[in-house]
């Protein structure tokens, strides 16, 4: 699930830069720009988000267009200088300054993270077994999704924690598998990698990125501290519901490497044009060749990123020579739908229309029948360390609202035709169970992933859920 408790720490979807392309050629400029016109432009006219921006670059041909407004006080389309944050996109970066320390011989992939840390903070071990560099970049540290002290009772959780904070988690944390033995995104190793990065370089971690890469690349409008200017230009982000919420500060730089940067279409449009041709590229000692494609770097290279208001996407194809970056200024996971019929369309076959649900209004009177005080059974992660955890449903106008204790924000359920329940954070529909009686007792996910909530005073047979656990006080 992309968003409660893990949409904080960008969730952030991989690309699957591993899938195989027909090497069919790629088709022209303006079919491209068509048929992803005909693809997200419903996103935004519909109503799903507020705006939408979209760099597109075909055999050296660029494309620049939005849809929507850009805030409040914008009234217009976001453009290719429009800012914006991009979440788990960073994490691109952070794997090219890590191949940078390699070139240099300042760190090697098999290097034992430990041996970069402060003698008094320990990485937790399993069965005999280390985290690697390589297993932070890659996701196969075992390290939990994030940390579990951050603050969540505001809209910029990552962004005041500190080092000493990090140092006293890593020294009691508790690794989820063996290191190198399965993959789970970690928000937590990429941002773990980043500071070693940070320490073996002396250099801060935007410091080091300007000088790496930003400032070769021409890209004035990416960075982790925002100028006046730059926040002048700035998109306003919303959560699924439409409610806007600020944008991040990064005050302290522990976990910066994982998601702190923001950027525009066309920053982001000069990166994926630095990928395409090692010879002329000033990142073409680092981002090409096989250590490269370890660290996502390869034949396709592809992120996506969620904040609290933004949902982001960057994607390369380096032997079409395309380049596409979207971004829509919401929270909510359409975007994400979006992604495999967009590489439909690179991949010269006809994308599928994107479907949307049918929302009807409920009276007061209908929605009250579900309102009250649930707790999580069953979940799968990044929720799995959520279950027991309490949530109140409440009636909001013509729809119910989620509100959970550790996070600052409300999730809406809006009624479809169906007779189900829609989550727009997660593009997730979601159904009420009954007992015999009728009474509502219960919610589950009928899509996207794995969630049951049990409504608290309700004992269900242990046939039916075999794992009702007590209600939480």
């Amino acid at each position: 699930m992309k968003s409660w408790f893990s949409k904080t720490f960008f969730l952030p979807f991989l690309l699957l830069p591993h899938l195989l392309w027909a090497q069919s050629t790629a088709p022209s400029l303006d079919q491209i720009q068509s048929q992803i016109d005909a693809l997200l432009r419903p996103i935004v006219q519909d109503g799903w988000c507020p705006g939408m921006a979209v760099g597109l670059i075909v055999q050296g041909q660029t494309r620049v267009w939005g849809y929507g407004v850009t805030s409040s006080k914008n009234p217009n389309p976001p453009g290719g200088d429009t800012e914006f944050e991009i979440g788990s996109i960073t994490k691109l970066f952070t794997k090219l300054l890590f191949l940078d320390m390699i070139r240099q011989n300042k760190m090697g992939m098999n290097d034992l993270a430990h041996a970069y840390l402060p003698e008094k903070v320990k990485l937790p071990v399993k069965e005999g077994r280390e985290i690697t560099l390589l297993m932070l970049s890659n996701h196969t540290s075992g390290l939990p999704r994030d940390p579990d002290d951050m603050d969540l009772s505001h809209l910029d959780p990552q962004g005041g924690y500190t080092v000493d904070q990090l140092y006293h988690y890593l020294s009691r944390c508790q690794l989820l598998f063996i290191p190198g033995r399965d993959v789970r995104y970690s928000n937590l190793g990429v941002a773990l990698l980043a500071h070693l990065i940070s320490l073996k370089s002396g250099l801060t971690f935007e410091d080091y990125l300007h000088q790496r890469i930003l400032n070769p690349l021409g890209m004035t409008g990416t960075g982790v501290a925002w100028t006046d200017a730059q926040r002048a230009n700035a998109a306003e982000g919303h959560t699924a519901d439409g409610e806007t919420v600020p944008l991040w500060n990064w005050t302290n730089p522990a976990l910066a490497g994982c998601g702190a940067l923001h950027s525009t279409i066309n920053d982001l449009l000069k990166l994926g044009q630095a990928a395409l041709d090692k010879d002329s590229s000033p990142l073409g000692d680092i981002a090409f060749g096989p250590t490269a494609e370890k660290m996502d770097w390869g034949t396709t290279v592809g992120h996506a990123g969620s904040t609290f208001g933004f949902t982001s996407l960057f994607y390369v194809d380096r032997a079409k020579k395309i380049i596409f970056v979207c971004w829509v200024n919401n929270a909510s996971d359409y975007l994400l739908q979006a992604i495999p019929e967009t590489l439909k369309i690179f991949n010269s076959q006809q994308p599928t229309p994107l479907s949307f649900p049918k929302l009807v209004k409920f009276t007061p009177g209908q929605l009250e029948p579900y309102t009250g005080h649930y707790h999580i059974t069953e979940a799968a992660p990044p929720l799995i360390d959520k279950v027991g955890d309490p949530i109140v449903i409440q009636a909001h106008g013509d729809h119910l609202i989620m509100l959970f204790k550790s996070d600052p924000r409300n999730f809406g359920l809006y009624p479809e035709a169906s007779g189900d329940f829609y989550l727009k954070d997660d593009y997730c529909q979601m159904a009420f169970s009954r007992d015999p009686q009728g009474k509502v007792v219960g919610l589950s996910a009928k899509t996207q992933f794995d969630l049951k909530l049990l409504r608290n005073g309700y004992q269900p047979p242990l046939d039916k859920i075999g794992d009702a656990i007590p209600n939480p006080p």
